[in-house]
């Protein structure tokens, strides 16, 4: 008896030693996915391709093997492995982010462009050229990566200006070709020179400053004028070649074209001296009618500053009189009891003020000093999150910040309704670019992890924002104003009513 009692306890215990040890695995393996999750959200599948497919390979594969309930050190060991990679890819990742800033710049400038639509060969050597620097990072080799990175970066820029010389003057360059495919330099020859001569203008514009799209387009747009107007010139010289009445007939043709405007005026044009005598005969009557319509508008404003000068008058009397209504309204206000109006509304103050006042301390009470500082600037609400803390140069949020995160989801819902920033800062080591962008991925990673984390957030009122590292809050010559500086910022906009 007593030795089955000691089996009995003996096979008890193993079988909780092997459920606790499987809890583990689930919670180890969903922090695994999340993380992998996260990877994928944020470049990881580009910037560190073959370590986040090694992650996902042996994630997937330990899942299938806890899925089949094998043995916990088989699972373990190949969840181990998933993390590794997941490591790797971060370390990964927060290098390119420092070293690829300009390339990735220049990719997401293409991408608005389209540039792989435009410039497709470019682009594609681009793409290469990108692909190879970031497989050069993952080897290890980074001064090769830089090198290749800005070779990336170079043929970026070249399929993005190729592309808006596309855009802006590609129809010009096309209406060029087809005037100069019906023969327009032989007989338009002035007019197809201009076409040319906007063109390049407008080409040069874009070669000095990529983004002065309006100023060249104007060019391009002059240009194409000139490269339509000498293929009409050329199809009407064409329709009268061979013809020996064909000078008559343009002529006669321009005559007619010309005869509406002198019937405005009253005038029969005569042509026998050319087009001279008659432009001049109603460049004249234009003038003239000119002439007397602005003695009629000198005589109409004179009549309007008369009036304006009686109206002054008239607004002038109504003020007065609207001066007495009012002093005769206050008087009457008075005596209907404006005292207790006022005191009302100053009641009424006073308790709007004391019920901002609880909830700012609801607020303050929220955080400790460790976690966050609450402050009040105008009527706007900063909790500057000195507890929220990242991996160098990453923007992965750690499972140890969900803590800070839920008592900034619980401020916010103190105040619904209200626009929300929430801005990045780092401190100002590393390059400018980099900096810039790993404040945005930052403050995208807080704000996507709010709302995932409370639907009654409305996500149209929640702006993340990249500020690098433009608004220090300390000095960046010591450690500990730079850990300062690397910091969220949650701006509650109009958060004081009063």
């Amino acid at each position: 008896m007593r030795f089955g009692r000691i089996l009995i306890l003996s096979v008890l215990a193993l079988i909780l030693n092997f459920n606790i040890a499987f809890a583990g695995l689930e919670d180890n393996l969903k922090a695994a996915e999340s993380q992998l999750k996260g990877l994928t959200a944020s470049r990881g599948a580009m910037l560190s391709p073959k370590n986040v497919q090694l992650a996902q390979k042996y994630y997937d594969a330990a899942k299938s093997d806890y899925d089949k309930g094998k043995k916990a050190e088989v699972v373990e060991k190949k969840l181990n492995r998933a993390l590794e990679a997941i490591e790797n890819a971060n370390s990964v990742i927060g290098m390119a982010l420092e070293i690829f800033g300009p390339m990735l710049s220049a990719r997401a400038d293409c991408e608005e462009v389209e540039a792989s639509i435009f410039s497709p060969e470019l682009y594609g050597k681009a793409e290469k050229k990108s692909k190879d620097a970031i497989s050069t990072l993952e080897a290890g080799k980074t001064d090769g990566a830089t090198k290749k990175a800005a070779e990336a970066e170079g043929l970026y820029r070249d399929a993005e200006l190729r592309t808006i010389k596309i855009t802006v003057i590609g129809r010009t360059r096309d209406l060029i070709k087809d005037a100069e495919a019906l023969e327009s330099g032989k007989y338009s020859p002035e007019s197809l020179a201009r076409a040319h001569t906007y063109a390049d203008e407008a080409e040069n514009i874009l070669n000095t400053d990529r983004y002065a799209t309006d100023e060249a387009q104007v060019e391009a747009e002059e240009g194409a004028y000139e490269a339509r107007h000498a293929m009409y010139i050329t199809r009407r010289a064409k329709a009268f070649e061979g013809d020996k009445l064909g000078y008559e007939k343009l002529i006669l043709e321009s005559e007619k074209h010309f005869a509406p405007i002198p019937k405005l005026f009253e005038f029969i044009p005569r042509y026998n001296n050319g087009f001279q005598d008659p432009v001049n005969a109603v460049t004249a009557i234009a003038k003239r009618l000119l002439e007397e319509q602005t003695e009629v508008i000198e005589s109409l404003r004179d009549d309007n500053s008369r009036l304006n000068k009686s109206l002054t008058t008239r607004l002038a009397e109504i003020d007065s009189m609207r001066i007495d209504l009012n002093s005769y309204r206050v008087e009457l206000a008075q005596l209907k009891g404006e005292y207790e109006e006022n005191l009302e509304a100053q009641r009424a103050e006073e308790e709007i003020n004391r019920l901002e006042d609880e909830r700012l301390q609801r607020i303050y009470d929220l955080f400790d000093s460790e976690d966050a500082t609450v402050l009040l600037e105008d009527k706007h609400l900063i909790i500057r999150l000195t507890g929220l803390n990242f991996s160098s140069g990453k923007s992965d949020l750690k499972p140890a910040s969900y803590a800070l995160l839920s008592k900034v989801m619980s401020a916010l819902q103190e105040y619904p309704g209200r626009n929300i920033g929430i801005e990045g800062h780092t401190d100002a080591q590393g390059r400018d670019s980099a900096n810039q962008f790993l404040s945005e991925e930052r403050a995208k990673a807080v704000r996507e992890y709010i709302l995932a984390n409370n639907t009654d957030i409305n996500g149209s009122l929640v702006k993340a924002l990249g500020l690098g590292e433009s608004k220090p809050v300390a000095s960046n010559e010591t450690s500990e104003g730079r850990a300062q500086n690397r910091r969220i910022d949650i701006q509650i906009r109009d958060a004081r009513i009063l």
